[in-house]
């Protein structure tokens, strides 16, 4: 038997006897499970409610995790993030506190922006972060029409001198695969109007650090398209013009008004809709062990089966913001979102653990849709008072006995976290 043999077996053969030896109920457990190589991946959900806050670390050899973040906005002006962000990034024993590496922000919406000013403690030069594209002329537009977050974002990171990228749908196949550890591939993006880097929706992001992780952003609709649609709608108006669009110092009280209420009848692409989905992911692996869930979520489902007897868990989760993923809906969105199975079916074959779109409204997501998905676990952020949204769970979930674990994070619930290791 070879050196080489046994460096090419043997993970393979521990996992097996390991998964015999728990199945018999052997007291032996998986933080026991050691070998070079090995990962930890805890999967983080704060309990903001309305909101979104949503913290992963890696952990390989080295001893300092590598930090991704998914959305940092609560219905409280950001003061539940605020709250959390002080246990999400201080390290135990140490005077300095845990950096931020990767921070996705799915779409601008106070829920969703609104405690970023509370991560710039834990925020420096070399974090990455990723906004779905925007159109830098329109901000003044987009500001008025009630999408003052894009404003406030950029603010905060130009304070710790941070320059977005900014993920463009734009009709191109996805780039290859991208360490963020490099400069960015040259590419002429001149005509989105952008003074930041861009990248096409669908591509893996690594760093070269960590390249045993990846994350996939997905802006899943034309933001030219949605653009023009809005400003036709605007125009329709007889006294709204290109240069009257274009000087915004020109616009009345009245006008503003209008705006806003165009806004939120602007339904065929809906701006909102506009968010950044991130598949998060092992690169070369599908499955890791579950190692341990808090104990109050532990549910008569997938993970509760797997952590009593210690299966393979799927690795992936999959953030989806305030998007539409509903299989069956009708013109532009019936497309993006075959286009979005499509893709990410090449980055992964199955998802482990999926976030219920736009906090469980049954506007953004239908049961079909969860099918294409293949989750074997959900989790939904919504407030107390989302009557709605509380309603739609009970009766989706009620009929199908395929996702058998809906884990609730509202803002009066714990702090749940899902451990994972190779």
């Amino acid at each position: 038997m070879t050196g080489a043999w046994l460096l090419t077996h043997l993970p393979s053969a521990v996992n097996m006897c390991l998964s015999l030896l728990q199945r018999d109920k052997i007291a032996l457990t998986v933080t026991a499970y050691k070998y070079k190589g090995t990962m930890q991946h805890f999967r983080t959900f704060y309990p903001v409610g309305h909101g979104a806050f949503f913290v992963e670390k890696l952990y390989t050899d080295k001893h300092v995790p590598y930090i991704a973040v998914y959305d940092c906005g609560d219905s409280q002006n950001g003061s539940l993030v605020q709250k959390y962000a002080l246990q999400a990034f201080s390290k135990p024993f140490e005077d300095e506190d845990e950096k931020i590496d990767l921070l996705f922000i799915s779409h601008f919406d106070d829920d969703h922006v609104n405690g970023l000013t509370h991560l710039k403690p834990y925020l420096t030069k070399q974090t990455k972060v990723f906004l779905p594209f925007f159109y830098n002329t329109y901000i003044d537009l987009y500001n008025k029409s009630k999408r003052e977050g894009i404003s406030y974002v950029i603010s905060v990171l130009d304070d710790v001198g941070i320059r977005p990228i900014l993920i463009a749908y734009n009709g191109e196949n996805p780039q290859d695969e991208v360490d963020l550890d490099k400069p960015l591939p040259e590419r002429n993006y001149s005509n989105l109007d952008s003074p930041y880097p861009v990248l096409a929706s669908g591509t893996p992001i690594k760093l070269g650090s960590s390249p045993i992780w990846k994350y996939v952003p997905y802006n899943l609709f034309n933001e030219a398209k949605l653009f023009q649609d809005f400003k036709s709608k605007i125009k329709s108006s007889s006294h709204w013009s290109d240069a009257k669009l274009n000087d915004p110092l020109t616009w009345t009280d009245d006008e503003i008004v209008e705006l806003r209420n165009i806004y939120k009848t602007f339904s065929t692409y809906s701006i909102n809709s506009n968010s950044l989905i991130v598949l998060s992911a092992p690169s070369k692996i599908e499955y890791m062990w579950l190692q341990s869930i808090t104990s109050d979520f532990l549910q008569q489902g997938y993970l509760h089966h797997c952590y009593h007897h210690p299966d393979p868990v799927l690795a992936s989760s999959l953030y989806t913001g305030d998007t539409v993923l509903k299989r069956g809906a009708g013109g532009a969105y019936k497309l993006t979102y075959e286009e979005f199975l499509y893709r990410l079916k090449k980055q992964t074959k199955r998802v482990g653990l999926m976030q219920i779109p736009h906090h469980g409204s049954s506007n953004n997501i239908n049961k079909a849709a969860l099918c294409d998905c293949m989750s074997c676990s959900m989790f939904c952020n919504y407030g107390t008072s989302d009557l709605s949204y509380k309603t739609f769970l009970l009766n989706c979930f009620s009929l199908s006995s395929i996702w058998k674990d809906i884990l609730a994070v509202t803002e009066l619930s714990k702090t749940i976290e899902i451990s994972l290791v190779s």
